[in-house]
C-alpha cells in the first residue's frame, strides 16, 4: 500500500510526465487554492463579525422617526443578509468560473518545442484547438494558425486575470463598506465571462497574428488590453459596437431620452456601477427608489441616497439645465430648492422665485415655475 500523501504523489507523476518540475506545481497548485478560497473566506468573516455593525450603521444614519417606523424591517432584511446560506448559490456559480478559468491559466500547458527537436509535455493545441479560439484563422497556415492561438489564449487569459482583479478589489471595498450581497457575486460572475469573451473578440480584430514574428511590440502590448478590458467589460463593449458599426456600416442608434447618474453632484464611478447593480441605472428610476431598502441591501448610508434621491429629482425636471443652475445657485436637491425658496421670501409665489433664480433665462424661468409648484 502506498502511504505518500496525496498531493505529493500526483506533482511527482506530473514531474515524470514532463508536464510540470513538481515544485512548480505545487506552488501553481498554492496559487489555485488561495484564488479560489479567498472570496468565500471573505464572505464567512463577513457574515460572522459585521451584523452588528451595520445595524449600528444604519440605526446611526437614519433619522429617529424613520428608524422608528421601519426597524422592523430593517432588522428582518438584514438577518437575511447576513445568513451563509443566502450566498451559497451565487458563490458556487462564481467558484465554477474562477474553476474553470484559472485551471486554463495556471494548469493547460500548451507543447514546448523547437522545430526539430522532441516537444515537450504538454496540450497539444494543433489537436485540440476550437473554433473559440481560431475563427477564421482555422484555415490558415501553420505559422498564422499557431501565432493566432497564442493570441487568442492570451487575450482569454488576460482579460480574465482583469476581471478577477476587479472582483478582488471590490470585494474589499464592499467588505470595509459593509455591502456585500450576493449580487456582488453574480456580478463578478458577469464581469469575469463577459470579460474574457470580449478580450477574445477584439483581439480578433486589434491583432494582426502575422506581426508577432516581426515586431515584439505586438506581442508585449496584448496582456495590457485585455487586461483593461476584463477590468473594464463596458468599454471592450463600446469597442466592439464602434468597430461592427464601422463595419457593417449601420446607422447611429437613436439617443434615449434619459439621463445618467453621472449628472449628480458627488456620484463617482464607483457609486455609479453599485447603484446599477441594483437597478437604478437612470435619475428618473433613482428619484424614485427606496431609500431604506437601499440603505439596507448597500453600504451608502440613508443620508447619502436621500440627498441623491432629491438631486435626481431636480436634474430629471430640469434636465440639460441643470449642471449650469448648480453653477449658479449652488442648489443640487428638490429639498434645497424648497428650502431656497422658504428661507428667501416667505409666503412668495413660484412665479417670483422662479423670475428671480432664472436670472432673466425665460425658458429656465418658465421650467422652475412649474418645478417650484411640483416641488
Amino acid at each position: 500500500m502506498n502511504s505518500d500523501p496525496f498531493l505529493p504523489r500526483i506533482a511527482r507523476e506530473l514531474d515524470f510526465l514532463g508536464w510540470f518540475d513538481s515544485i512548480f506545481f505545487a506552488y501553481n497548485l498554492l496559487l489555485f487554492t488561495v484564488a479560489l478560497l479567498i472570496p468565500p473566506l471573505i464572505t464567512y468573516v463577513y457574515v460572522r463579525l459585521m451584523k452588528g455593525e451595520k445595524l449600528r450603521r444604519l440605526a446611526r444614519d437614519m433619522p429617529g422617526a424613520v428608524w422608528d417606523a421601519h426597524q422592523d424591517e430593517v432588522r428582518v432584511m438584514t438577518n437575511k443578509l447576513f445568513r451563509w446560506r443566502t450566498y451559497l448559490g451565487s458563490m458556487t456559480l462564481l467558484t465554477m468560473v474562477l474553476l474553470l478559468g484559472a485551471s486554463v491559466m495556471l494548469f493547460l500547458k500548451p507543447v514546448i518545442g523547437v522545430q526539430g527537436a522532441v516537444p515537450s509535455a504538454g496540450l497539444d493545441y494543433s489537436k485540440g484547438a476550437n473554433m473559440l479560439m481560431l475563427g477564421p484563422y482555422a484555415a490558415q497556415v501553420p505559422a498564422d494558425y499557431f501565432n493566432r492561438l497564442v493570441i487568442s489564449l492570451a487575450a482569454f487569459q488576460y482579460g480574465f486575470l482583469g476581471a478577477y482583479t476587479h472582483h478582488i478589489g471590490q470585494l474589499a471595498r464592499s467588505y470595509f463598506t459593509l455591502d456585500l450581497t450576493p449580487h456582488t457575486y453574480v456580478d463578478a460572475t458577469v464581469r469575469i465571462a463577459t470579460g474574457s469573451l470580449v478580450a477574445l473578440v477584439l483581439s480578433f480584430a486589434l491583432f494582426d497574428p502575422s506581426l508577432l514574428t516581426k515586431s515584439a511590440t505586438e506581442g508585449t502590448v496584448l496582456p495590457l488590453v485585455a487586461f483593461f478590458i476584463g477590468f473594464f467589460p463596458a468599454r471592450g463593449l463600446l469597442a466592439v459596437e464602434k468597430l461592427a458599426t464601422a463595419a457593417i456600416k449601420v446607422l447611429p442608434q437613436s439617443q434615449y431620452q434619459a439621463e445618467g447618474l453621472s449628472m449628480l453632484p458627488g456620484m463617482s464611478y464607483a457609486h455609479e456601477l453599485r447603484l446599477g447593480r441594483e437597478g437604478f441605472d437612470t435619475v428618473e428610476n433613482l428619484s424614485h427608489a427606496a431609500a431604506v431598502d437601499l440603505a439596507v441591501r448597500t453600504g451608502f448610508s440613508y443620508c447619502q441616497l436621500e440627498q441623491w434621491k432629491g438631486q435626481s429629482w431636480l436634474c430629471a425636471h430640469l434636465r440639460e439645465d441643470y449642471e449650469s443652475f448648480i453653477k449658479r445657485t449652488a442648489i443640487t436637491s428638490r429639498e434645497e430648492l424648497r428650502a431656497y425658496r422658504e428661507s428667501w421670501k416667505p409666503g412668495a409665489s413660484p412665479a417670483e422665485a422662479a423670475a428671480h433664480l432664472a436670472n432673466g433665462d425665460k425658458a429656465l424661468e418658465i421650467k422652475l415655475e412649474a418645478t417650484l409648484i411640483l416641488a
